[in-house]
């Protein structure tokens, strides 16, 4: 076997977990609600992870410290670049439909939901280290 061979080819996926019951999150069919996002080897992950590292290089080059809240900003816009999609998104609240699937829609996820960021980050961490988790099922977009 060659390294090229060990490349990741598959979506990472995301099985989003209800933060303080640790159960999947499910929208209102029961269905779960899952998160595809761009593999670690893929050239789109690639490319956004360049992005995301030249545009703070630049700005450390120029002397300028980001803000805490431009830090959150950022990696939410970096996440946002790398998901493909989600399926069966649960209503946000009483007063809140699901979300469709779109830049600004994904931005405004992230941006919401601190507890999804770092479910997000553990399983691109994972992803990453080639952590061997199955595969869910029906993970097709």
């Amino acid at each position: 076997m060659n390294l090229d061979e060990m490349k990741a080819t598959d979506d990472v996926v995301l099985d989003v977990m209800n933060s303080k019951t640790e159960k999947p999150v499910c929208d209102e069919k029961g269905n779960p609600f899952r998160i595809f996002f761009f593999n670690i080897d893929s050239r789109e992950y690639i490319v956004a992870r360049n992005a995301h590292i030249n545009m703070d290089r630049k700005q450390t080059a120029r002397g300028r410290v980001k803000t805490i809240e431009e830090e959150i900003e950022s990696g939410v816009e970096f996440l946002a670049s790398i998901t493909k999609g989600w399926a069966n998104m649960p209503t946000l609240s009483a007063s809140e439909p699901p979300l469709e699937f779109n830049d600004a829609n994904t931005r405004k996820l992230y941006s919401r939901y601190h507890w999804l960021r770092a479910q997000i980050d553990t399983r691109m961490m994972q992803a990453g280290l080639r952590v061997n988790l199955p595969s869910p099922p029906g993970t097709d977009i």
